[in-house]
């Protein structure tokens, strides 16, 4: 069946939280142009804790399968059989759907040859398209008659009462007022952090020491957020490397969207290019975003400069950006907060 008479689409290509809020302000769009389509995205664990509660999807499954041959094969049996358990529940043919893939992935093709659907490759790293990675959603879109934007699209996140009421629970317990507050997120998530260290896209735990250190002596609350086991080994370095006076208060575990609650509440978040970054955008929260190699205007936060700054290398590179740079953005958004605008 042609593509363009199907009703039901499913979307491929949100394997990462940032994935995910980056294209969500396409979905909602989206959503608003087409009301009419059953939309259905396959997510990772990370990008469900965003998109599962979204009100532009009809449905989210869950990606079975891990990677490697053995892992692509039952990611392709074992989801497309959940899709099309979706499907039919909707009252859809899973054969008269079409897969949208985001990324032109063999997997992908595998999971769609399996559900007997349609493929229709819409992959946003393509030279054809341009611009914010949340343009680029958008323009993938065009082909279901969404119009493309010609800025970039701010994130699309629905926070529930359960989160709000876990982030006033973790915040009660932490100390000092929440605008005193500096939140660090160090960087990527389990065995990612290894690879982008290595190719500069971590800041340096020495450079969150000093600036834990910086901040801590001019009264601010240090609190560092941590997930997975490679993130909070890379904690208890900063720690470690740390003055000893200097106190940085753990932040218990929390769902990503509890985590961007928190945000609201108060303070400030420091972190690289990482989902944490476009959760806080999502929110409002006040965000210094570190930079490099990445290129913030492909995949920066898409946040007013009164409540965000966004810092890169003066060259092309790593991101190694200096602490007092760091320091006096935080410090210019605390005090921002302290005026209420």
């Amino acid at each position: 069946m042609p593509w363009s008479t199907t009703k039901a689409f499913v979307l491929l290509g949100f394997e990462r939280m940032g994935d995910a809020l980056l294209a969500s302000g396409a979905l909602r769009l989206l959503r608003e142009a087409r009301p009419e389509l059953h939309l259905v995205a396959v997510t990772r664990q990370a990008s469900d804790a965003v998109l599962a509660t979204a009100p532009y999807l009809d449905a989210t499954v869950p990606a079975r399968g891990g990677r490697g041959m053995f892992g692509r094969r039952i990611y392709a049996r074992r989801t497309a059989a959940a899709i099309a358990a979706q499907l039919e529940h909707a009252g859809l043919d899973p054969e008269r759907a079409t897969v949208i893939a985001l990324r032109d992935r063999a997997p992908y093709r595998d999971l769609t040859r399996r559900l007997g659907a349609a493929y229709l490759p819409r992959d946003i790293l393509d030279p054809g398209y341009h611009g914010h990675h949340s343009m680029r959603y958008a323009q993938a879109f065009e082909v279901l008659g969404l119009a493309a934007p010609d800025a970039p699209l701010p994130a699309a996140l629905t926070v529930t009462l359960e989160d709000l009421a876990q982030a006033r629970a973790v915040s009660s317990a932490l100390p000092g007022p929440p605008e005193a507050r500096v939140f660090l997120h160090v960087g990527a998530s389990e065995l990612r952090l290894w690879s982008e260290g290595r190719s500069g896209r971590v800041w340096p735990a020495a450079s969150f020491a000093v600036l834990a250190d910086a901040l801590a002596m001019t009264g601010s609350i240090v609190i560092g957020h941590a997930v997975g086991a490679a993130e909070r080994w890379q904690l208890g370095r900063i720690e470690r490397l740390a003055r000893p006076e200097t106190r940085i208060h753990r932040l218990p575990p929390l769902s990503p969207r509890a985590f961007a609650a928190l945000l609201r509440t108060g303070g400030v978040l420091v972190t690289g290019d990482t989902g944490p970054m476009h959760l806080a955008a999502a929110v409002g929260a006040r965000l210094v975003a570190l930079f490099g190699p990445s290129d913030p205007a492909a995949t920066g936060p898409v946040s007013p400069p009164s409540r965000c700054a966004v810092l890169a290398p003066d060259e092309p590179g790593p991101c190694r950006i200096p602490v007092p740079r760091v320091a006096a953005a935080v410090r210019r958004l605390a005090a921002a907060a302290g005026t209420g605008s």
